[in-house]
């Protein structure tokens, strides 16, 4: 098959859009939904440049690879579409994706050198005809994203339709796509207090969606499916840059906390996208701490690691949300590449009810106070939590007791309306 490139990228001569909306009389027709991606972990879809050398090659390595019956679409870079007749089996899908996936692992020689890719295949049974070729990518994009998180059993080629047929999360998925194009996603920024002065020098950047249909909607109810459609990317882009813009203007010593997920860690271009936030908001990276879970932590390849440590170079704190949560043996303890360290609320709930939850936290702040990591406790609820944690050595404290996150007006008001008398009177 001859490709021609337009400016998005390849447009197959052969494809077909009647016969994919066709006649249906043989039963629904099978797709293959390909992802592939370049030198990096197979987690979630990462984005190809479209026209450059190797991109062209492996392009048209697939046209060629993909025969009639067949037939190849194309989603956008890196993405393509493989339809396949009605009447064929699960066997035969599955040997296609095996001579796929070995296809496409073969190095592609270039000028600079040979160049590696990795793919993800997403097998799904159309359920019914689709109108438009817009419906099709939308169906596609939902059924690989089911693909890449669930991990079904790849024998069963067929079951992956009813997650593509999921209405409601495709409705939530297009929903968050508009709600990033029309600016109704909303920071809300939570104190951090410092234990010895009870002063706020960081806050939390936690990220929140205003919907004109359903209200303010929680992160537990939208992060999921950002995670798992791979659009954690774009919005965690907006929330680190939004976040270092909104912290730039107060005083030097304030910090921001921003959530990176395992997701966005994956990425190839991680560390420059937060290199750019830097730049961008004017943002010193010691004043940026960069939050990622401990259950993240535990699952990261040495490639993501890698990442962590390039962000550490850069001056960026490293902190490990909700520690406590799973992982923390004295081997995991010592092997983190973190800054601080972020006590999980159930810990600091075994604090509050007994003498042995006291004592595991103070150990674990003793040890991280002997290797020069600042420790926060999360879920502080009262003054007697204060005075327990200011025992046990704690170096900063979070909860609702110091107040409910709020916009950047409110939450920064006392601080701003500080740095403006601070200026004046010089």
């Amino acid at each position: 098959m001859n490709i021609r490139w337009s400016q998005k990228g390849p447009c197959p001569d052969r494809f077909d859009w009647t016969s994919w909306t066709g006649d249906r009389r043989d039963g629904p027709m099978k797709l293959l939904l390909l992802d592939v991606r370049r030198n990096g972990p197979r987690i979630l879809p990462a984005k190809l440049t479209p026209i450059d050398e190797a991109t062209i090659k492996l392009t048209q390595r697939i046209a060629d690879f993909v025969r009639p019956p067949n037939q190849l679409g194309f989603l956008g870079p890196g993405k393509f579409l493989i339809a396949q007749p009605a009447n064929t089996t699960c066997d035969e899908i599955l040997a296609l994706t095996c001579k796929l996936e070995s296809e496409i692992a073969k190095p592609i020689e270039t000028a600079d050198g040979p160049a590696h890719f990795a793919c993800e295949i997403a097998p799904v049974q159309d359920p019914a005809p689709l109108n438009t070729y817009a419906s099709l990518q939308r169906r596609a994009e939902l059924a690989l994203m089911c693909s890449l998180w669930e991990r079904s059993n790849p024998a069963c080629l067929g079951d992956a339709a009813p997650c593509a047929q999921d209405s409601k999360d495709m409705r939530a998925l297009n929903d968050m796509k508009d709600a990033l194009e029309t600016g109704q996603f909303t920071i809300h920024y939570q104190p951090i207090i410092n234990a010895r002065t009870q002063g706020v020098d960081v806050y939390e950047a936690l990220v929140r969606w205003r919907s004109p249909h359903a209200g303010m909607i929680a992160p537990a109810q939208f992060i999921p499916l950002a995670e798992r459609s791979g659009l954690i990317n774009d919005l965690g882009d907006w929330v680190l840059n939004q976040a270092c813009r909104d912290i730039a203007g107060l005083d030097a010593t304030t910090k921001i906390a921003v959530n990176v997920s395992r997701i966005q860690l994956c990425e190839d271009d991680i560390v420059s996208r937060i290199e750019t936030a830097l730049t961008k908001s004017g943002l010193a990276p010691h004043r940026l701490v960069v939050e990622i879970t401990e259950t993240s932590i535990a699952q990261l390849t040495p490639d993501a690691l890698e990442k962590i440590h390039a962000v550490r170079n850069m001056g960026v704190a490293i902190a490990i949300d909700d520690f406590g949560s799973g992982y923390s043996s004295l081997a995991f303890f010592s092997s983190l590449p973190a800054d601080w360290l972020k006590f999980d609320h159930a810990l600091i709930a075994n604090a509050r009810r007994s003498e042995r939850g006291r004592a595991i936290v103070r150990a674990f702040a003793a040890l991280a106070r002997e290797i020069g990591v600042v420790t926060v406790a999360e879920g502080v609820k009262s003054q007697e939590d204060v005075a327990m944690l200011g025992k046990i050595g704690v170096d900063y404290l979070q909860g609702f007791f110091f107040g409910t996150p709020a916009e950047a007006e409110l939450a920064f008001g006392a601080k701003r309306l500080a740095l403006v008398a601070n200026r004046r009177s010089c």
